[in-house]
């Protein structure tokens, strides 16, 4: 038996009807940012109560939680490879990178559901704020990319085993009412998440409350993205700007406004990196005797300490110094790892030919 739908519904076909910029199942399309302070154009907000925000980054009516992006740091891609490589695996990496790379319109959707959630989640939490975060933010998302939602609901950290269930279950039993939502699925694990799907635009949301650890890194990866796109962090060549430094989401400074221009003395192309990264982790790093830290720039022994003891792989997070790679806990998979680099060299050396070891010619044609 069905029943007539009331007017303040909507069905997943409501967007079809909609004319390009116009308001669709979510309302007012509003504008997408990202984490970086903007300028001084528009008188910051007061901060809203059990939810202060950063000086110097303003929200806009329509952006509600989301982080401020300087979009003119971010440099363009030409159209083609050849102007920025030579040869021919740096070229493949850079065209693969162009098919996969995350569009505008990708954001703009998770941004429309990202404010949509947020006002239906202040219905039982008025001073929160949902906040994008991970690869959708940070430079390294891809059109396939799933979206990190961070739920703010107050300062100060939130007991993960218990607080943080108790909200995200309170959460899964709001968006089964709501239509637009599909499988919201609670997911218990040292940071539980909530798991679900937007129907209209296809997107998979991971929601988690108050990891603000995870917006740290958000700013963090895309500052260095920004650098140094080709990713010679892997090498530990990043300067050391946490240490002895102790970061506040509420409180991030804007920069210094004359920064001068860094000339990287690396001549080495993509593919060479590329190369040197595999050979380092496939011949030369020590598994066993060492972990990964950018927080210092280098590769430490590995503390002493039950979290790090025993453990496969040892990647520090440079906020919290947790290890980041502690879901790898199985011999097996930790094996398949290292196999991966080593096979993944081998073939690159011969064959000098990306689609040896990833289907780019298949990925570039389904973009």
């Amino acid at each position: 038996m069905t029943r007539k739908r009331r007017n303040d519904e909507h069905s997943l076909y409501d967007v079809k009807r909609q004319r390009f910029g116009s308001p669709g199942i979510y309302g007012r399309t509003p504008q997408v940012v990202s984490p970086l302070p903007v300028a001084q154009s528009a008188p910051p907000k007061p901060p809203i109560e059990g939810c202060r925000h950063p000086p110097g980054i303003h929200k806009p009516k329509q952006t509600g939680g989301t982080l401020v992006l300087r979009r003119e740091l971010c440099p363009s891609i030409p159209e083609d490879p050849l102007i920025l490589a030579g040869d021919k695996l740096s070229q493949q990496i850079l065209a693969l990178f162009q098919a996969c790379q995350q569009q505008n319109d990708d954001l703009e959707k998770k941004e429309r559901c990202r404010a949509q959630l947020q006002k239906e989640i202040r219905a039982l939490f008025p001073h929160s704020t949902v906040y994008l975060a991970g690869s959708t933010l940070n430079g390294f998302g891809s059109r396939s990319s799933d979206a990190d939602l961070c739920l703010v609901i107050k300062d100060g950290s939130v007991d993960q085993r218990t607080d943080a269930v108790y909200i995200l279950s309170l959460i899964r039993k709001l968006l089964y009412r709501l239509s637009y939502i599909e499988r919201p699925q609670l997911i218990r694990a040292k940071v539980p998440i909530l798991k679900f799907r937007d129907k209209v635009s296809g997107v998979e949301f991971d929601l988690n409350v108050n990891n603000i650890v995870g917006i740290r890194n958000t700013f963090l990866l895309r500052t260095y993205a920004y650098s140094k796109c080709n990713l010679i962090f892997f090498f530990f060549s990043l300067p050391c700007i946490q240490k002895y430094v102790s970061m506040d989401i509420h409180l991030v400074p804007e920069g210094p406004k004359g920064i001068p221009p860094f000339i990287s003395k690396n001549q080495s192309t993509l593919g060479d990196l590329f190369l040197g990264f595999l050979k380092y982790y496939a011949k030369e790093f020590n598994w066993d005797k060492l972990m990964i830290s950018v927080r210092e720039a280098d590769a430490l022994p590995k503390p002493n300490c039950r979290e790090w003891k025993n453990k496969f792989i040892c990647v520090e997070e440079p906020f919290d110094r947790s290890n980041t790679a502690r879901a790898v806990h199985e011999k097996v998979k930790f094996d398949a790892i290292k196999a991966e680099f080593t096979e993944s060299l081998r073939l690159l050396q011969l064959k000098k030919d990306l689609n040896a070891i990833l289907p780019v010619r298949a990925t570039i044609q389904e973009r």
